[in-house]
């Protein structure tokens, strides 16, 4: 169904006109000739609303009226208060005729020439205001809820809600490369250290540790006995000397008592000789005493001295292995904890993949081949708008208004004068392929005039 007639009655600048319309309706005119006063008397009957300022100054009541090719005829008039009549071609009264025109038309969305002159920003939310894509947790499956838990699906765009979870998935995916890249690096170093310790990790230190110990305070426990021993036989040879003496004492104090005074000085005599033999036993004694004691120390300490060394030794390496068995232990706890991130970031990958195939299905049903929004920039068939020659450029605007032109197929553009010739008839020739009719505007040296034929409005 298409328009085939337009009446248009004080409005705006326009007095009377009347003209039939085709396929391809190109207003053309000087400026202020009443370009404009055409394209904004057809919006005017699909949009809701009383607008009184479109009523031509010194008139009471302002009125467009369009005829349908089917014969429906609807007429919208502006006064105190805005009245729409649609009839049907029987010529009856439709019942909502605002609902009627709504589903016929959506005259708010197209404007092919607004979307190409539009810069990025601007272009791509025309786009997807175009292209009412939602996405749903059942389209989600296979993607954790936690990188989509925080975006309203019922009101992001599907578009937008694919580029921030295919970011959040990315940063994470980042983050846990960096950590598989981290763990790799101290793995490599504790598998280099733990190369460089010279035992044999099997080996029970600790017990081989005991058992030396305790051969060790045995030989302390009998060379300890051994001494004593020395130091008993010391004690009673010293005690039996001693005694000895006190007998010769005795011995002589009684011989000589009696001579004590004539042989006092014999006797001193005696004594000192008596007391230098005493110390020179007790002397030789202790010497032969110490000689022993140190012979036996010298011969324990060759036995000691590899018991010692292999002590120090068993410690060391027990003290090397508790080391070994930590950094096994660290180095375990690392390659557990870099599997994981690899784990997670194979996982992440597989999301990732996931949501490129969501992409690919949403992409699929719609109606521009190849077309997608990826970091806020229109691509397609991988190609960014911009790069993409005018004809292509043209096919994706006229697409887009017609996704949104409604049953009527209907679109108004204002300002065409800013196409050059070449892409004037490109987005011309598009315009009629998608079978869409439309009333277009061109800045021009003439009188006004549609498809090139003047017309006269009335007054301005």
């Amino acid at each position: 169904m298409k328009i085939s007639k337009v009446k248009i009655s004080n409005v705006l600048g326009i007095k009377e006109l009347e003209f039939d319309a085709g396929r391809f309706n190109e207003v053309s005119g000087t400026n202020g000739s009443g370009k404009t006063s055409i394209i904004e008397s057809l919006k005017a009957v699909f949009q809701g609303g009383n607008d009184v300022t479109l009523i031509r100054k010194g008139a009471a009541k302002g009125e467009v009226g369009l005829e349908f090719d089917d014969g429906t005829v609807v007429t919208k008039s502006f006064s105190d208060k805005a009245e729409l009549k649609v009839l049907d071609p029987s010529g009856a009264k439709v019942k909502s005729p605002a609902t009627y025109l709504e589903r016929l038309a959506d005259m708010l969305s197209i404007n092919p020439v607004a979307f190409l002159t539009a810069d990025k920003k601007n272009r791509t939310n025309i786009l997807l205001e175009s292209l009412p894509i939602k996405l749903t947790k059942s389209d989600l499956q296979g993607i954790d809820e936690e990188f989509y838990s925080n975006i309203n699906l019922g009101f992001v765009h599907g578009f937008e809600a694919l580029e921030g979870i295919k970011k959040r998935i990315f940063d994470e995916r980042t983050g846990e490369n960096r950590v598989v890249k981290e763990k790799d690096a101290t793995v490599k170093t504790l598998q280099e250290g733990l190369n460089d310790v010279h035992f044999d990790p099997t080996e029970d230190y600790s017990a081989k540790i005991s058992e030396l110990e305790g051969i060790k305070e045995q030989m302390e426990n009998k060379l300890k006995s051994i001494v004593e021993e020395f130091e008993k036989g010391r004690s009673e040879d010293i005690d039996r000397v001693t005694v000895e003496y006190l007998k010769v004492k005795d011995s002589i104090e009684n011989e000589y008592q009696t001579e004590l005074a004539k042989l006092q000085a014999k006797k001193d005599e005696k004594l000192i000789e008596a007391r230098g033999n005493l110390d020179t036993q007790k002397e030789s004694i202790n010497d032969s005493i110490d000689r022993r004691i140190q012979g036996r120390k010298e011969a324990y300490s060759e036995k000691y001295r590899p018991l010692i060394e292999n002590l120090a030794t068993m410690r060391e390496r027990q003290k090397q292995f508790s080391g070994y068995q930590k950094q096994n232990e660290l180095l375990e706890k690392f390659i557990e904890e870099r599997e994981a991130s690899k784990k997670k970031s194979e996982s992440l990958s597989s999301q990732l993949e996931s949501l490129e195939e969501i992409k690919r299905h949403l992409l699929s049903g719609l109606p521009i081949d190849g077309l997608e929004v990826v970091d806020g920039q229109i691509f397609r068939n991988g190609v960014v708008f911009d790069r993409l020659n005018t004809a292509q450029q043209i096919d994706i605007a006229v697409e887009i208004a017609k996704l949104r032109a409604g049953e009527l197929g209907v679109i108004c553009v204002d300002g065409l004068e800013r196409f050059d010739k070449e892409t004037f008839d490109e987005f011309k020739k598009k315009a009629e392929e998608c079978n869409l009719q439309l009333f277009v505007t061109r800045v021009s040296d003439s009188e006004l005039a549609i498809n090139g034929s003047s017309i006269n409005i009335g007054v301005n």
